[in-house]
């Protein structure tokens, strides 16, 4: 599993999942932690001090990502609405920045492709401008009556 799997499982619980089992699982890591501290000779004082130094750092640089992920939701979920509001499968940064959100910079769009790959790919429009496409259009179905 690499690093970036493991942040998006810990982004999608949210922060109230990431405290739990900051509460409740470190407890129990903590007994084997200090087995093996015991076992290299060190005090399990100091181990488990270096083991707080480490994991509290970890766990709001996780709350953190989390909340760069918010951000990104709430720019993907405007592009996707002003996309369906126009029926349009495409449109430029350019476009992007003029009519949702000036602060958005080509670099924060093209990242948002990489978070959501299922939902937009890299385009390249008329006029040689880069943008990004919709993929996968979701169609609600009407269930038959």
């Amino acid at each position: 599993m690499s690093l970036e799997e493991v942040i998006r499982i810990i982004r999608d619980e949210g922060a109230l999942g990431i405290i739990l089992v900051a509460l409740f699982g470190l407890p129990i890591l903590a007994v084997q932690w200090i087995s093996l501290f015991e076992a290299l000779a060190i005090p399990p004082a100091v181990g488990l001090g270096l083991l707080i130094l480490i994991v509290v750092p970890l766990i709001l640089w996780l709350l953190s990502k989390r909340k760069v992920s918010a951000r990104n939701t709430v720019a993907r979920d405007k592009i996707l609405a002003y996309l369906d509001s126009r029926s349009f499968r495409m449109m430029s940064f350019e476009r992007v920045r003029q009519n949702l959100d000036t602060r958005y910079s080509n670099e924060f769009l093209e990242a948002l492709i990489d978070e959501f790959p299922e939902t937009f790919r890299k385009a390249k429009l008329k006029g040689n401008k880069i943008g990004l496409a919709r993929l996968n259009q979701e169609e609600e179905a009407d269930p038959a009556p």
